[in-house]
């Protein structure tokens, strides 16, 4: 912080000697200059075929497959009905961290969340928050749907509908 010849002429005629000697060595030394926060990159990771991370994220998906709730099973069902296609339960390796996409698009790189309630505390919406950053990061979009917006086809179809890889006529929603 730099102060002006008026400020300076104050502290002179205001200050005890000692006091303005150190003011001029305060305003000597350097100040630090903020750190720049580095902009994170994002760049997909993917391991070796024959890897333990890669066993263990065909394990891990396929646990998710074998346990999925009553909302992924529905949403699921309504895009199979619609011969819409998609991954389910796709892994993401970004920057050595692995990430589970419920649905994933590859054509329009869009990836489909469902979100039970225990998405609305404080620690797992920052922790989705980091998620999204991550994977918008290396391209993909990131649509949120709550699990009462899957009990309703046509209200999650045209939340979703101009994501999807192909056109699916609004008629086709009412399954």
């Amino acid at each position: 912080m730099k102060y002006s010849k008026e400020e300076l002429q104050w502290i002179k005629k205001h200050t005890s000697k000692r006091e303005l000697s150190d003011t001029k060595k305060y305003l000597s030394k350097k100040q630090p200059k903020a750190k720049k926060k580095k902009s994170q990159s994002y760049k997909m990771t993917p391991p070796e075929k024959d890897s333990d991370l890669y066993k263990w994220a065909v394990w891990c998906r396929d646990r998710l497959i074998k346990k999925q709730t009553q909302s992924e099973r529905d949403f699921y069902e309504s895009l199979d009905i619609l011969n819409i296609p998609y991954d389910k339960q796709c892994p993401f390796f970004i920057n050595k961290r692995v990430f589970f996409a419920d649905a994933v698009f590859h054509e329009t790189r869009t990836i489909v969340e469902i979100d039970g309630g225990y998405h609305k505390k404080k620690s797992v919406l920052k922790y989705d928050a980091n998620r999204t950053k991550h994977l918008n990061g290396v391209g993909y979009r990131v649509v949120r749907i709550t699990n009462e917006e899957v009990s309703d086809v046509a209200l999650f179809m045209s939340k979703i509908s101009k994501f999807l890889p192909i056109d699916v006529p609004a008629y086709m929603y009412i399954v």
